[in-house]
């Protein structure tokens, strides 16, 4: 049987997976997941709130920073870097240090 999820349903539930990889210290995973989260456009016909995108992207990059050192941390590291919302970040209450997390992420030796 097939059964329909509103997407705002579906969004929270999402939302949701990702927190709890997060709260079991899968930081690499949450990362991802929040990170995808974040660059969602739409839940179903409701746009999300932009600030609740850098918001998602500003956990994705915390998680990643907490994640076990190797090449996965890595290609997310790489990918969050190329984000042209990095620079938005400092915009959201509670990151108001996120530039100093972003210089952090930028000065990560790529070449791993």
């Amino acid at each position: 049987m097939h059964t329909v999820t509103p997407p705002a349903l579906m969004l929270r539930y999402r939302t949701s997976t990702a927190r709890v990889l997060d709260a079991n210290h899968k930081f690499l995973d949450a990362s991802f997941r929040y990170y995808e989260l974040s660059q969602m456009q739409m839940a179903g016909e409701e746009h999300i709130d932009q600030n609740d995108l850098l918001e998602l992207l500003a956990r994705a990059i915390t998680c990643a920073i907490l994640g076990k050192a190797g090449p996965q941390r890595s290609r997310i590291l790489s990918m969050l870097h190329k984000d042209e919302r990095l620079r938005n970040l400092e915009r959201i209450e509670g990151y108001s240090t996120l530039g100093q997390v972003r210089a952090t992420v930028s000065s990560v030796n790529w070449s791993h």
